[in-house]
């Protein structure tokens, strides 16, 4: 039998009975902002006390000489967003492709809504919405200067109210290798610490940030956009909190998960 000829009909395939699941990245960003307990419903107002000024008077001042500040606080409105992942399949399937494809789906679906959620929030990160500041572009790669510029910039903007630690930094995954060229982040002497990543294996804090990196940055004309905030700068609330179910239509089953 010569190789390449008809004996080549005779070799055997076998697919392997278990099946993996599909692979998503985990949440970074939410678990890392502050949970509302109360639901959204159709909108949700935030509301902060307005700031006080503080003026100085003579000692011989009787408490006409000075003014009142408006504490009408300031509001910001949550609004929900449903997210849903599905998937169908025949009954057929099962029977040919076996049981096992059943928990895999499952499973792939959650994972693929808690991306998705994940990914939304970081939608709301992206350059030119009122709630960043930008440091760099398209171009841009993490460096010294820029972790400073973000520290200093959660510094000002929450009035010193970020201490070493609270901060937390998630980026692109594509930054990792810049990262570990920023010696506060990779020299275990410039960390403070006692600890390395190249020995620990954990990328975990330099300048007072906790590191997270995710493929699920938004991407656009500006590049990666990923975000530095203390946990309770950003809060979110559920109507439905992520959650499966299957569901029987005609001579198919169909499997959900879905949050709001």
């Amino acid at each position: 039998m010569t190789p390449g000829g008809a004996g080549a009909n005779l070799t055997i395939k076998q697919y392997k009975r278990t099946i993996f699941a599909a692979l998503y990245n985990r949440m970074k960003a939410i678990p890392n902002c502050s949970r509302q307990v109360e639901k959204v419903l159709d909108q949700m107002i935030l509301r902060r006390m307005g700031r006080v000024s503080t003026q100085q008077i003579a000692s011989t001042s009787d408490g006409t000489d000075f003014t009142f500040s408006d504490l009408g606080p300031t509001q910001v409105t949550l609004s929900p967003v449903w997210i849903l992942a599905a998937a169908a399949m025949p009954d057929s399937m099962v029977r040919r492709g076996g049981q096992e494809i059943t928990p895999q789906a499952q499973k792939t679906l959650n994972d693929a809504l808690s991306a998705g959620l994940d990914a939304y929030v970081l939608t709301l990160l992206q350059t030119g919405s009122a709630t960043t500041t930008p440091i760099g572009n398209s171009g841009y790669d993490i460096e010294p200067v820029g972790l400073r510029g973000g520290l200093q910039a959660l510094n000002v903007n929450s009035e010193g109210n970020v201490d070493a630690g609270e901060a937390f930094m998630l980026l692109s995954a594509t930054q990792i290798g810049a990262s570990l060229n920023i010696n506060e982040i990779n020299r275990a002497q410039d960390r403070g610490d006692g600890t390395g990543p190249w020995v620990t294996g954990r990328l975990a804090s330099g300048y007072g940030f906790r590191f997270g990196f995710t493929t699920l940055c938004a991407n656009d004309a500006n590049g990666y956009n990923g975000g530095a905030w203390k946990k309770d700068g950003i809060v979110y609330g559920w109507n439905k909190e992520p959650s499966p179910e299957s569901q029987r239509y005609l001579k198919q089953n169909r499997y959900m998960a879905d949050a709001e």
